[in-house]
């Protein structure tokens, strides 16, 4: 973000940035409703809902890889719990 800004300048950066933090208010308030109208109270329980089983899936699978630093998905004996996490959710 920091590189992003001294590149685009102090007012398009603050443009921008208000841009994706009114872009997030919106998804986020969609989500709520979307929960409310469906008396779900999980993301993973919406996904399904809206895209199935695949979508739950994929849904906690990058969640999974989210919570992992980058570098251990890739190291052998480093990411054993990571890749392992996400071996046991892409096989549910």
């Amino acid at each position: 973000m920091p590189y992003a800004m001294s590149r685009m300048g102090v007012a398009v950066g603050l443009a921008v940035m208000l841009l994706v933090a009114l872009c997030n208010d919106v998804c986020t308030k969609l989500l709520i409703h979307a929960a409310a109208a469906t008396g779900l109270d999980s993301y993973e329980a919406l996904a399904e809902w809206a895209g199935g089983r695949t979508a739950k899936v994929s849904h906690m699978a990058k969640g999974i890889v989210a919570s992992c630093p980058p570098r251990t998905l890739l190291l052998p004996a480093a990411s054993h719990s990571c890749r392992g996490a996400l071996a046991a959710t892409l096989h549910i």
